[in-house]
């Protein structure tokens, strides 16, 4: 039996309707205050000139000049006011940059400027695999936030990955998912028909087994009739065996985990 304890409609699980959904951006959480992060920029780039155009001045006069114009003690004040005021302008322009990051969706594929990479696009059918990781900060018994990160492999296995600073991502992931799953499901269910290994990283289903590889000596292959339960709780995928034994992976690892579930529960019966 398989148990699914994902709802539809979280980024998990895509909705019929994400397959009609059209063209959408989705921004940097940053972008909003872009033009604030601007006008900072332009203010403390001002603030480094002129600070830095004294500090220059007062260290030639003291060192350089027979005429003491100030205070010498004013200067170390100076260059330390100088320096955070550096420090400060360079994470400024490291949020405007990350301000510009944005995810695409359109009829097509994907356009993309994501943190690593310039500007590119990738077509729907160039998308082999998709994982998903959600990290949940706790403190005590509260439930602090979730931050979620996706990765998009290619045919090549290059990865795409989308992390918590783009805005409404599991929406985002959702839609990916809508419009790369239904190829993908198609393709595994002929090779399946076909008696081939369909792959979904450390697990590979065959028609009569399933194969669980986590290492050297780590290795199951499980006839599908001792499967009794598979679910998912806590970011781990369970699999419940019929005389008691279990094994766990963690969901981040298996690509295409929903499509895992799908072809067990209808192609396979389970």
């Amino acid at each position: 039996m398989v148990n699914q304890h994902i709802q539809a409609g979280t980024g998990l699980f895509p909705n019929s309707s994400d397959l009609d959904a059209g063209s959408s951006i989705y921004r940097s959480r940053l972008y909003p205050w872009r033009r604030a992060v601007a006008f900072l920029m332009i203010w403390m780039l001002s603030v480094l000139l002129v600070a830095g155009f004294t500090l220059g001045y007062l260290v030639s006069q003291e060192y350089f000049s027979p005429f003491r114009a100030v205070d010498p003690r004013i200067i170390p004040s100076l260059a330390l006011i100088l320096t955070a005021t550096l420090v400060f302008w360079l994470i400024l322009v490291l949020r405007y940059r990350q301000s510009s990051y944005f995810l695409e969706i359109t009829q097509q594929g994907l356009h993309y400027h994501l943190p690593g990479s310039r500007s590119k696009s990738i077509k729907w059918e160039e998308i082999e695999a998709i994982t998903i990781d959600i990290v949940v900060t706790r403190f005590l018994w509260l439930h602090l936030r979730e931050r979620w990160r996706a990765s998009v492999y290619n045919r090549q296995e290059q990865v795409i990955v989308i992390n918590s600073r783009i805005e409404r991502l599991p929406e985002a992931i959702s839609r990916i998912k809508a419009a790369v799953f239904p190829r993908l499901l198609n393709t595994y269910r002929q090779e399946l028909s076909a008696g081939a290994q369909i792959k979904f990283g450390p697990l590979v289903v065959e028609p009569e087994h399933l194969q669980i590889n986590q290492g050297r000596l780590r290795n199951w292959t499980i006839p599908w009739n001792q499967v009794a339960i598979l679910k998912i709780e806590n970011g781990r995928l369970h699999i419940l065996l019929a005389r008691g034994k279990k094994h766990s992976l963690p969901v981040k690892y298996i690509p295409n985990l929903e499509l895992f579930l799908e072809i067990v529960k209808q192609d396979l019966r389970l």
